[in-house]
């Protein structure tokens, strides 16, 4: 019984994987300076007071672990009352460049194709088309209702978290925008959270700027 259960569980990760990634990046390269951008101000935006100190730590860490001077916002302009101009001031003084992350989080339901239930089990079924269908039924207890969306029509859908973060690299002594980037990650909701999605897009975007040469 104890190995049934392994195999069910297996199955059904293959069924419905746990994340998705991806970043598209587009860069300005003949704006990027020879040595490029080593010192870096970290700005995260459209997120709780409560989240963005916390991402746009994660965001620095990774950044400091490749080798770069980065600060956060939140450390930076901290406790101050400075003027909109005294913060550009200070920001061009001491970093040559400052990156904004704009996060957007959303809680969908995503239709499992062939998939149905019967309100007392859940057949979950892959693609048909596969040389080899794989099909799983499974009851209806609390567990299956926390993992699923049992729609009225007998239909069945899973839950997703989904983060997407604009970037934007700006050069504090130009003021021009050298490289942009649009990431997205997600997975559900029960088994990822939003630190979780951003700390794999962090990684995502710091490669993406190695691999466009901006850091």
């Amino acid at each position: 019984m104890h190995l049934r259960s392994l195999l069910l569980a297996l199955l059904a990760g293959s069924l419905c994987a746990c994340t998705s990634s991806a970043t598209i990046s587009n860069v300005s390269a003949a704006d990027i300076p020879a040595d490029k951008y080593r010192k870096i101000a970290v700005f995260v935006e459209k997120l709780s007071d409560a989240e963005r100190p916390v991402a746009e730590e994660i965001f620095v860490s990774k950044l400091q672990r490749a080798g770069l001077e980065a600060e956060s916002a939140t450390k930076i302009f901290g406790g101050t009352t400075s003027s909109e101009k005294e913060k550009e001031q200070l920001i061009q003084s001491q970093f040559d460049s400052v990156i904004y992350l704009a996060v957007d989080k959303e809680i969908f339901e995503e239709a499992m194709p062939n998939s149905r239930h019967d309100d007392r089990s859940i057949t979950l079924s892959s693609d048909p088309s596969q040389r080899i269908v794989n099909m799983i039924t499974l009851p209806i207890t609390d567990a299956t209702t926390k993992e699923y969306v049992l729609r009225s029509d007998g239909s069945v859908a899973k839950p997703v978290l989904k983060l997407t973060v604009k970037s934007d690299l700006q050069d504090t002594k130009t003021a021009k925008l050298v490289w942009t980037a649009e990431s997205n990650s997600s997975g559900h909701p029960g088994r990822v959270n939003v630190v979780q999605l951003f700390t794999q897009i962090s990684d995502q975007i710091i490669e993406k700027m190695h691999a466009d040469h901006a850091i």
